[in-house]
C-alpha cells in the first residue's frame, strides 16, 4: 500500500500521441527521458487513434504493446488538463498570472531545448523529434525493442537473418502521404533522384560488396521518379506485403548502412542500429520550412547528403 501511495503523490505529465510509427517512437522515448530525469508519472494519451482528423492520414496505434492500464491516461484524467485549456474562466485566470497553462505544446520557434522546460503537471503536445530529447534512454529503447523481430513473422525474420550477413545497405524512400500538396511543401524537394543517386555511390565506393535493400510505402511512384540500379537492389516492399510497419522499420535497423529519407521512420531505424560499422548517410536538411528542427532532428555523426 504505501508503494501505491508514493506513486499516486508523484507529479504527473500527460503526452499526447499521434501519427505513424516513427512519431510514436519519438513520443513514448520522450515520456521516457521525463520519466528518468524528474522522476515524473508519465501518462500517454492514444484517443487519437479514436477519431483521426479527416486530413490525417489514417494511421494505426502501433506502441500498445509497450503500453498498460498503468501508463495510459484515462478519460477523466484528460479533460482535467483540457478544460484549464478551454474553460473561459481558467483563461482569465491565466491572463492574470493567477491560474498556470496546463496545455504545453513543442515551440520549435524556439529550437529544441533540452528538458529543463518541462514543468509538472502538464498535457504535452508536439513531435519531440531530437535525438537532444531522448539521447538518456536511448539504451533502454534498444533494450526495449530487442524482441520486436521474435514477434513478426518469418518471412521478416528470413531477410533480417540475410541483411545481418551481409553487406547491407537500406534505402528507405518516403512516398505516400509526402506527395499530398501540404506536406510537398514542407518535405518536398529534399529526398530527390539526386540524393538518393549520391547515396547509393557513396555506399557503394565504402564498401564494394555492398548489397542493397529498398524500403518505400509506394513502389512504383519510387521506380519512376528516383534512378537507382533497380536490377541491382532488392525492393522488401515487394516482398513483404502486410499492414505491420514494425517488420519493414526492424529490417533496416539490422543493415550495416542506412540511406535514410527525412522521414521519422527511417530516422529510427538508424537511430536503434546497434551494428559496430553502421554508416548513416541523410539529407542536409529535414524540412524546407523549420530550421530549428533541422537543427535538433540530424546526428552529429550521420553523413549529410
Amino acid at each position: 500500500m504505501e508503494k501505491n501511495e508514493k506513486d499516486y503523490e508523484k507529479k504527473m505529465i500527460v503526452i499526447k500521441v499521434m501519427g505513424g510509427l516513427g512519431n510514436q517512437l519519438f513520443q513514448l522515448a520522450f515520456g521516457m527521458s521525463i520519466a528518468k530525469k524528474y522522476n515524473y508519472k508519465v501518462k500517454y494519451d492514444i484517443t487519437y487513434y479514436d477519431n483521426i482528423p479527416e486530413n490525417d492520414t489514417k494511421r494505426e496505434l502501433c506502441i500498445k504493446k509497450y503500453l498498460n492500464w498503468g501508463n495510459i491516461a484515462t478519460k477523466e484524467e484528460i479533460e482535467s488538463y483540457q478544460c484549464y485549456h478551454t474553460n473561459k474562466i481558467y483563461r482569465v485566470l491565466r491572463k492574470l498570472h493567477i491560474q498556470r497553462e496546463k496545455v504545453q505544446y513543442e515551440r520549435l520557434e524556439n529550437g529544441i531545448s533540452d528538458l529543463c522546460q518541462v514543468s509538472d503537471d502538464r498535457y504535452l503536445i508536439g513531435f519531440w523529434q531530437s535525438e537532444r530529447y531522448i539521447s538518456t534512454v536511448r539504451d533502454e529503447i534498444v533494450e526495449m525493442l530487442q524482441n520486436v523481430p521474435a514477434t513478426l513473422d518469418n518471412q521478416v525474420k528470413e531477410i533480417i537473418h540475410k541483411v545481418q550477413t551481409c553487406e547491407s545497405v537500406s534505402i528507405h524512400v518516403r512516398a505516400g502521404d509526402y506527395l499530398a500538396q501540404e506536406n510537398e511543401k514542407v518535405f518536398g524537394g529534399i529526398c530527390t533522384s539526386e540524393y538518393y543517386k549520391r547515396c547509393y555511390a557513396l555506399a557503394k565506393q565504402a564498401k564494394s560488396q555492398s548489397k542493397f535493400y529498398l524500403f518505400t510505402n509506394d513502389v512504383e511512384w519510387t521506380k519512376e521518379h528516383i534512378d537507382l540500379p533497380y536490377s541491382n537492389i532488392e525492393i522488401v516492399s515487394d516482398i513483404i506485403r502486410n499492414d505491420d510497419p514494425w517488420g519493414e522499420l526492424m529490417i533496416m535497423s539490422r543493415c550495416h548502412t542506412n540511406i535514410i529519407a527525412n522521414s521519422s521512420y527511417s530516422w529510427w531505424a538508424a537511430w536503434i542500429n546497434t551494428n559496430s560499422d553502421q554508416t548513416v548517410y541523410c539529407p542536409t536538411k529535414w524540412t524546407n520550412n523549420d530550421s530549428k528542427l533541422n537543427e535538433g532532428i540530424l546526428c552529429s555523426s550521420w553523413i549529410r547528403v
